[in-house]
């Protein structure tokens, strides 16, 4: 207990501002007990830009609370900014929670939507316990968040559990400051909480819904249930027949089904899981994590990730999702289940009840609740390098809309568009970063309105009206279309690669130069080609092209990335001439030779071809001549596959001296697929065939990017790109750098992939602004740094 407070000569009254995610996560009710246990009197209220915390007493006491309201934070707490204004001493007795203030200054303060705490768990299984089976239960420490919030400032009124009233036992909780429901504004109970309903194709169940899904997923039917942030198709993770109706469904015929677990026991029985990995998949984001499916697996069906030895499996975030897979395991089954995103391909996740019933002819069963969806957001998903740190290759729900600070911002706020695959877009405000989630990629009218929807979304919520719009310079990325909302603001080009080599050097505030990776499958370059394998010596605001890989024609653009053998038939052209369609190899035999005539043709009358520079692209040639991939049903398929064959205890092939890219600019691939040729034609072992390429193009890229490095006296080098998504690739660029005294750095928060893109599109985009202020000392307050 604090000590009494016998002097009273020093009283006085401090307002601390508190920005940060500190809505929704037990904020107010732990500072409410601080200022209990410190015997200092005043209130906290939530505003539009975060918290007011107004105490009156000794300011010894005083700063003391103001040390604990720093060191002792909830765990999903965060604090940015914390500001210190004294204020007149007004005598108060007691200290309030009171209600919130609107009208003030927004920020994006929310917290992301938090996974079923453990506390919350044992009540859910707790007979004993007004909650048991409850599929809605949630407290200060876990339920939905952003996709529930209408608007700001965090409050119950202010979400879409406004349309249930609590009942007086929630109530009592919801006012009870010693209570862990203490403003836990997602709280209900099955009195007054939402409700579940079942539909199936002759009836719509209101009791025992959770039993009759269960029921129809364990005898091989498909539901669609509505989670947190959209609706997922369900099936049985064991049963091939559902996978492969699934499968026609979704119109995806070999593209890896995630997975749900029931516990991590469960999971070992077909994963192998790391402690990092654990910590992962038991965290409060709840993510899929991708793991090493277990060589000796009766248990999963081989149709969720054919041709691959990684699955993708989360824990049941939901306290609905936890019933379910309860359920199956007391009625004797596995309780794993297929959890995919409901949409048809090429569409957006469905949130809206009455959009998912244009599936109610197609699977046996929706499984709905009435609490509607704000906002939706997908499954993240997340996986674990060689060196132990998380990647994440998907950011949406659980990490979204939590801030990511800028090295270098101002007042003036960006809008960054992103790019046109795996689309994101990025807000700036106050100095950090808030992405979007993951919407998808934008060749559909469905996905673009998505974009726009979760846009203006955002915008209102944060009350921000961007005076700067930062956009791939593609002109037909449908991204860039939306900066005509915004007339007056400023146009910020950024070129694809630049960004995807700031988004790293922002994550790490890197702010002066720096050696940068940016290898991917494609992005327009400054000279018109289609780039994707390059080495930029990099400032945030510009860079320069040091090297490249060799430009090779990409004949008849995206049907080429559909059909892998086209690329490498490309390369062999090159290299050998007609010669190689007389080589004894399985490739040979597979291509389409009526397609490779009229390939040829158009490779040598240069019609219908593109120039690309791009890694990726040299990936997917590499895999149709060793694994015999020859045409791809998803993005990277092929790559994966190669990947996950390589082994890494071979040495790199002892290619010919070249010249050196410092020289020519140029990194040459073709004395390598050479040396790929010379061991296939010598029956060599597929397994050591990929794992050199992979070692030796690592090698390439490392050496370059180290000799380019040392010549200038940069000291860091990073990566970035689709690419950096290989680990096996990533582990031998890694290391070859390390050989020459650089470590490699990527990215941690973003994704790598055009996931990632926006973020740093808005990096670049505040930094030039920020330098144009330097220059210009008096262009104007909101140009000022954000501090």
């Amino acid at each position: 207990m604090a000590e009494k407070l016998m002097v009273t000569s020093d009283i006085r009254r401090v307002r601390f501002i508190v920005e940060g995610t500190v809505q929704g996560v037990g904020f107010r009710p732990f500072v409410y007990l601080l200022a209990q246990l410190y015997e200092l009197n005043g209130f906290v209220r939530n505003d539009g830009q975060g918290v007011i915390i107004e105490v009156e007493g000794p300011y010894h006491i005083i700063q003391t609370f103001r040390s604990k309201l720093v060191n002792d934070l909830p765990e999903l707490a965060t604090i940015t900014c914390l500001r210190e204004e004294h204020c007149e001493v007004r005598h108060a007795t007691g200290f309030d929670i009171q209600d919130s203030t609107y009208g003030i200054r927004r920020t994006l303060t929310i917290p992301p939507d938090v996974a079923l705490c453990p506390e919350c768990r044992n009540e859910l299984f707790d007979t004993f316990n007004r909650r048991v089976a409850y599929p809605f239960i949630a407290c200060t420490q876990c339920g939905p968040r952003f996709t529930v919030t209408q608007t700001l400032p965090y409050d119950r009124t202010a979400t879409t559990m406004v349309d249930f009233p609590l009942c007086e036992n929630c109530d009592k909780e919801y006012h009870d400051p010693a209570n862990r429901r203490f403003h836990a504004e997602a709280t209900g109970c099955s009195s007054c909480g939402p409700t579940l309903e079942l539909l199936t194709k002759r009836e719509r169940l209101t009791t025992a819904v959770i039993a009759q899904a269960t029921r129809l997923l364990a005898q091989g039917g498909i539901v669609g249930i509505k989670g947190i942030g959209g609706y997922h198709l369900a099936c049985a993770a064991w049963n091939d027949d559902s996978i492969e109706r699934l499968r026609q469904i979704k119109a995806r015929p070999s593209k890896p089904f995630a997975l749900m677990a029931r516990d991590l026991d469960t999971i070992r029985n077909f994963c192998v899981v790391t402690p990092k990995e654990e910590t992962l998949l038991v965290s409060s984001v709840g993510p899929i994590v991708l793991l090493a499916h277990r060589p000796d697996d009766s248990l999963l069906s081989s149709r969720i990730a054919p041709g691959l030895m990684k699955v993708g499996v989360m824990l049941p975030y939901a306290p609905l999702h936890a019933l379910i897979l309860e359920r199956l395991k007391e009625e004797g089954y596995p309780p794993i289940v297929v959890m995919t995103s409901a949409n048809h391909h090429g569409e957006p996740v469905i949130f809206d009840d009455y959009i998912m019933e244009s599936f109610s002819d197609q699977v046996d069963a929706i499984l709905r609740h009435n609490r509607r969806i704000q906002v939706p957001a997908d499954d993240s998903v997340v996986h674990v390098t060689d060196n132990g740190t998380p990647i994440i290759l998907r950011r949406a729900r659980g990490f979204v809309p939590a801030p990511i600070k800028l090295p270098i911002s101002i007042s003036l706020s960006t809008l960054a568009l992103g790019s046109h695959m795996k689309s994101t877009f990025c807000l700036t405000q106050c100095g950090e970063a808030i992405l979007s989630p993951h919407i998808g990629d934008l060749d559909t009218a469905l996905v673009q309105d998505r974009y726009r929807y979760v846009l203006a979304h955002m915008l209102a919520l944060g009350d921000i009206e961007p005076a700067t719009i930062a956009l791939d310079l593609h002109p037909q990325y449908a991204s860039s279309n939306v900066a005509s909302a915004w007339p007056e603001a400023e146009i910020i080009g950024v070129q694809h690669h630049h960004a995807h080599i700031a988004s790293v050097m922002g994550e790490h505030f890197i702010t002066e130069r720096a050696v940068g990776l940016a290898l991917d499958g494609t992005g327009l370059g400054d000279d018109g080609a289609i780039w994707g394998g390059e080495i930029f010596v990099a400032r945030l605001t510009d860079f320069e092209r040091s090297c490249h890989l060799r430009y090779v024609p990409l004949v008849g653009g995206d049907r080429a990335i559909r059909e892998p053998w086209r690329i490498a038939a490309t390369y062999l052209q090159l290299i050998f001439g007609d010669a190689w369609l007389q080589f004894p190899l399985e490739f040979v035999r597979t291509v389409p030779l009526q397609s490779w005539r009229i390939v040829k043709q158009l490779l040598a009358r240069n019609v219908h071809n593109h120039l690309t520079s791009s890694t990726g692209r040299l990936f997917d040639a590499a895999a149709a001549l060793i694994t015999g991939r020859i045409a791809v049903d998803y993005e990277a398929q092929a790559a994966m596959e190669l990947e996950q064959i390589a082994r890494e205890d071979v040495e790199p092939y002892g290619l010919p001296v070249m010249a050196s890219p410092l020289q020519t600019g140029i990194i040459d691939p073709f004395p390598l697929i050479r040396a790929v040729i010379t061991d296939l034609l010598h029956h060599e072992d597929k397994g050591i065939i990929a794992g050199r390429f992979h070692k030796t193009l690592a090698w390439m890229f490392a050496d370059a990017a180290a000799d380019i490095a040392g010549k200038q006296g940069i000291a860091h080098v990073v990566g970035a790109g689709g690419v950096m998504q290989n680990r096996v690739f990533v582990r031998a660029l890694r290391n070859r750098l390390a050989a020459r005294g650089y470590e490699l750095k990527v990215n941690e928060k973003v994704p790598p992939n055009d996931g990632g893109l926006s973020y740093g599109q808005a990096v670049v985009a505040q930094a030039i602004l920020a330098a144009r202020h330097r220059q210009n000392p008096n262009s104007g307050k909101e140009y000022q740094p954000c501090v």
